[in-house]
């Protein structure tokens, strides 16, 4: 593993226009470009074009948290996680079973900027080993959660090397080849009575021309019209066939409390590819049964701005806790039950406008909710 190089400071200009699906200009749209913990941001004029300068750009964002791969993993005694940390700060490391139970949790302060191996002996923190099964981790750097998938197979030791942090080398790294330099953004364009835009892939280099096009908020964008739902066009109302299709919580191959791993980055392409594959399939809506991780709603966005003539519509589900073993009459009553089902329903409503940032929670999806699907969820 290894933390991306710094780049040299170079300048980007970046320009473009800003028009409505009719090509009418849009004036007074805020676009802005987020590289790190740095926003840079325009603002379009009476023409609907915008003109702005990126500049100082550095990959080496402070507060850089990334992950090597477990090992061995499955483990029988102890497991080694690497990871490289960017600058100071507090190492917070969590272990859960996978019905979100806490088996062990250790804080390393003040740990300097560099390259280490954290090491878990598998045991509580009572100093009990773990039985065999799979468990989730967790490594908190900075307000930044990372996650992963631990498997403790059969085998016990007396012996505790308790849970600790050990420096790591690193071999040195090849330097850049010379080449134009390009910087990876975040993207956001926001206008009043018009529906944001965000996307997580635009790559900037020297002279980007980017466009952008806004559609008009609609309080209702979806409506029942006789025997048929519609949805607002940018006109009129226009009646839907909905072709549909269920998504789980979690990848192929894993348990459905292990949506942890969906979280982390390298699902992006994994979500790009079923939305492609989904709409070549014909189908126009999807059906979630549960909050997912804040990435799927980014991806099911930036789809559906790149192709709004065939959009990829969201029915919402909320989660509601399943009643475990049935003893306790309280379980069945449904007073108690209402007010956390009212709570998950403002949740997933907050995430779905791209408004909620939600801690670490094992079992459940968590994040920061930026992305407003809202104008393309037909249903909850």
């Amino acid at each position: 593993i290894s933390l991306s190089r710094p780049l040299s400071a170079a300048d980007f200009r970046v320009s473009g226009r800003i028009t409505d699906p009719f090509g009418n200009a849009i004036q007074n749209a805020k676009v802005s470009f987020i590289s790190g913990n740095t926003h840079y941001a325009g603002i379009s004029g009476s023409d609907g074009t915008y003109s702005l300068k990126v500049f100082g750009i550095y990959e080496d964002v402070p507060g850089l948290i990334e992950l090597g791969s477990p090992y061995p993993n499955p483990f029988t005694y102890s497991i080694n996680i690497p990871f490289i940390i960017s600058s100071i700060g507090d190492i917070r490391f969590s272990v859960y079973s996978f019905t979100g139970q806490k088996i062990t949790e250790k804080l390393f302060p003040e740990t300097p900027a560099g390259s280490y191996q954290l090491i878990w002996d598998g045991r509580t923190d009572n100093g009990a080993p773990v039985r065999q099964g799979y468990y989730i981790y967790s490594l908190t750097f900075r307000g930044k959660t990372s996650s992963g998938k631990l498997v403790k197979v059969e085998g016990r030791s007396t012996y505790s090397a308790g849970t600790g942090l050990e420096p790591i080398m690193l071999p040195p790294e090849v330097s850049d080849p010379p080449g134009p330099r390009r910087i990876s953004v975040i993207t956001t364009v926001e206008c009043d009575k018009y529906y944001p835009v965000r996307l997580t892939d635009i790559t900037l280099a020297c002279d980007t021309v980017i466009d952008f096009e806004l559609a008009r908020s609609q309080e209702l964008p979806f409506k029942i019209s006789g025997d048929h739902i519609a949805m607002f066009t940018g006109t009129a109302y226009r009646p839907l066939l909905l072709k549909g299709i269920n998504l789980g919580s979690s990848p192929p191959g894993y348990f459905p409390g292990e949506i942890a791993y969906a979280i982390e980055d390298k699902s992006a392409g994994t979500y790009e590819k079923w939305i492609r594959q989904m709409t070549d399939a014909g189908f126009n809506s999807i059906r979630v049964y549960t909050l997912h991780p804040p990435v799927f709603y980014e991806k099911l966005a930036e789809y559906n701005q790149r192709n709004p003539d065939k959009p990829l519509l969201l029915f919402q589900g909320i989660w509601l806790d399943e009643i475990e073993d049935g003893q306790n009459p309280d379980d069945y009553d449904l007073t108690l039950r209402t007010a956390p089902f009212k709570d998950g329903i403002r949740e997933v409503i907050d995430c779905i406008h791209g408004n909620k940032d939600i801690a670490f929670r094992a079992g459940r999806a968590y994040g920061r909710y930026l992305t407003d699907v809202s104008r393309w969820t037909a249903g909850y």
